[in-house]
């Protein structure tokens, strides 16, 4: 790989991993603290559809995102998550993905908060294959059982008696708790009879699962 390009490459990565990285004009950047961001869909989209499709016969322009990805990874060695960060940015060299690392803050419980005000029994999600959403419809999901564009959109209020549209608009939504499952001693025994074969600067990852 061209210098020029190892260079562009790594600064790629650099920010995607929130690290201080130099710029084309050879100035450094530090990590900018992102505003507190707020969840909120109001005025965002005029229509969300969301497509069931079937595997095996149907196609989205984001696999070929994916193919190239699997494709670097027939010849890339990752031993830690990071390895899998770097594997994504190098996957096309002339226009790098971005990768966002998440915390345990930026996880929200939808399923909690569904219980709370939602009722979808009446939805019979197991049978849709399209589900449209529209801001002059708040709180109703339209949904179709196939892709075809002449079947008639079928209607159901999912929120809860009771429950308003500014009930929702005005909740907090809930953390989801992240917590961390215990290794089974059979992994940990694994994984210990891995370490010998892994890079240096990698065993640290798999030493802290252990304690």
């Amino acid at each position: 790989m061209p210098k020029k390009q190892s260079v562009r490459n790594e600064r790629k990565i650099r920010r995607s991993e929130g690290k201080p990285y130099v710029t084309k004009k050879n100035v450094m950047v530090e990590r900018k603290k992102e505003p507190k961001e707020e969840i909120s869909c109001k005025y965002k989209f005029d229509e969300i559809n969301h497509k069931y499709l079937v595997s095996g016969h149907s196609f989205l322009s984001c696999d070929r995102d994916f193919a190239q990805i699997e494709k670097r990874k027939r010849v890339e060695k990752c031993e830690v998550p990071m390895d899998l960060v770097k594997l994504i940015v190098h996957a096309t060299p002339n226009n790098p993905f971005i990768v966002t690392l998440l915390e345990p803050n930026n996880f929200y419980d939808f399923k909690k908060a569904a219980d709370m005000y939602l009722n979808t029994g009446k939805l019979q999600i197991s049978k849709c294959s399209w589900l449209k959403i529209t801001k002059d419809k708040l709180g109703v999901v339209q949904t179709k059982t196939t892709f075809n564009e002449l079947e008639a959109w079928s209607a159901c209020k999912v929120i809860k008696k009771g429950v308003t549209v500014n009930t929702i608009k005005e909740m907090d939504l809930p953390s989801l708790v992240c917590e961390n499952k215990n290794i089974s001693v059979e992994k940990k025994k694994d994984l210990q009879q891995m370490l010998p074969f892994l890079k240096e600067e990698n065993k640290e990852f798999f030493e802290k699962l252990f304690k």
